[in-house]
């Protein structure tokens, strides 16, 4: 909480408010399962889904009515709140996984290596059809950056560990507004080696994944397209075939996982120096500058696997260093 107060100031909401001594809590309902803080993957951001108060999704949530458990649980099933003047409410201490998100066709345990955070309101967006939804404020979705940033940099996230719980199964999570957010965030984040943007990069993308066992031919046809839609289906998404913002980010998100290799951040020239470095062709400091030394590594790299050897840092080079990064991990 200490790193939220310089993240919020100016932003005039109110000061972080620790929840955890107020809200409502039931001691014979359903406990929590533990979880190591330092093992947490990522963020979610949920919507309440009703227009009731942090305190009132408490006291339903541990009130013999849950639909949670019955007869409740011990504390409201988000770990963060955010009220709808912008007020950060931390709810539960972060070693409890608390029941936020499932309905994910995913492997492992999303309640357990997420931290949630629910926005206080009933967001319009798809699959809701209640005339009463209405939006984030402009407090609220501010506040959801600060806390965003501030976890991404406690825990070193990239910016693909921010999720709506859309991305985890439940698409009227958390709303239209919120879920633009999140997948402009969501595209941020670096995938060396996939461009993304095109046919070719796409079918690539997916038959990494092993999705796609077709030729890499640029062409979108229906087998591009079923790929696509297995994909979609086995990552809890609507399974439509279409290239979406949602997608995008779950295959990039896959794609990472995928990985053995460390991150590099190939869009900086520390990170390209850093892989150049791990692979054995750079031997000098990682200052962020590309000098003559730099390049003179990537054209040793680029002789070495066949590429024009240029000196120039573009997609096949940037393929041809991940796959050597992946084969000295191996």
């Amino acid at each position: 909480m200490q790193q939220l107060v310089p993240a919020i100031q100016g932003l005039e909401i109110p000061d972080v408010l620790d929840g955890r001594g107020h809200l409502a809590t039931n001691p014979n309902g359903l406990q929590w399962p533990g979880r190591d803080p330092e093992a947490l993957r990522g963020l979610v951001w949920h919507q309440a889904l009703s227009w009731g108060s942090v305190e009132a999704v408490a006291r339903y949530h541990t009130g013999a009515n849950s639909h949670l458990y019955p007869g409740g649980v011990e504390s409201i099933a988000y770990t963060w709140a955010i009220r709808r003047n912008g007020q950060i409410v931390l709810c539960n201490d972060f070693n409890k996984a608390v029941w936020s998100q499932g309905y994910a066709k995913r492997p492992g345990n999303e309640n357990a290596e997420f931290v949630s955070v629910m926005y206080e309101g009933l967001f319009d967006g798809p699959h809701l059809d209640d005339p009463s939804a209405g939006q984030p404020t402009y407090l609220q979705m501010l506040a959801g950056l600060a806390l965003w940033h501030v976890c991404k940099d406690i825990w070193q996230w990239h910016d693909d560990a921010l999720y709506g719980h859309y991305l985890l199964g439940k698409p009227a999570c958390p709303g239209a507004a919120l879920e633009t957010m999140v997948a402009a965030i969501r595209s941020n984040a670096p995938v060396p080696g996939y461009e993304l943007t095109n046919v070719q990069g796409r079918q690539e993308a997916l038959k990494a994944l092993g999705y796609y066992t077709g030729a890499v031919d640029g062409l979108w046809g229906p087998e591009s397209k079923g790929a696509l839609m297995r994909f979609q289906s086995d990552h809890g998404l609507v399974a439509d075939g279409v290239w979406g913002t949602a997608t995008e980010a779950a295959v990039k998100t896959a794609l990472r996982a995928l990985s053995p290799v460390p991150a590099y951040d190939f869009t900086t020239v520390e990170g390209r120096q850093e892989a150049l470095k791990a692979l054995g062709y750079y031997t000098g400091v990682v200052d962020g500058l590309w000098g003559a030394q730099s390049k003179e590594a990537l054209i040793r790299f680029q002789s070495e696997h066949a590429l024009v050897a240029d000196g120039i840092w573009g997609p096949q080079t940037e393929a041809a260093v991940l796959q050597a990064l992946q084969a000295r991990q191996a």
